[in-house]
């Protein structure tokens, strides 16, 4: 019995390395970046690979471009924020909505229907 689960373990070992060690596998690996938003920190882990047009600098600039953009829109911190805007506007219905923060009313309606 433990001679087979060697040879079995030999043979996984074996094309394991046949697999990682291949001209035609995409060598790519795992990179993280973090940083702090909202009072708060995010990591983000992404597979990059040698396809990958980006730096993990120029990822990093992008995922928290992206982030501000969405703390802009979404904050209820910030006076400047869109929904505080939104907020301070009234019931008179005259604040123009963007396509994100729309989706970000409609996903909480249906949040708030699920969840009951």
């Amino acid at each position: 019995m433990i001679r087979k689960s060697l040879t079995v373990l030999s043979a996984l070992a074996f094309l394991s390395c046949l697999f990682y060690f291949s001209p035609f596998t995409n060598q790519s690996h795992y990179e993280v970046i973090q940083g702090k938003i909202f009072g708060t920190y995010y990591k983000v882990t992404y597979k990059a690979n040698e396809q990958l047009d980006l730096s993990k600098t120029e990822v990093q600039l992008q995922v928290e471009a992206e982030l501000k953009r969405i703390d802009l829109i979404a904050s209820s911190w910030k006076p400047e924020s869109e929904l505080s805007r939104f907020n301070q506007s009234g019931a008179s219905g005259d604040f123009p909505l963007s396509i994100d923060l729309k989706e970000i009313f409609e996903l909480s309606d249906e949040i708030k229907a699920f969840t009951n």
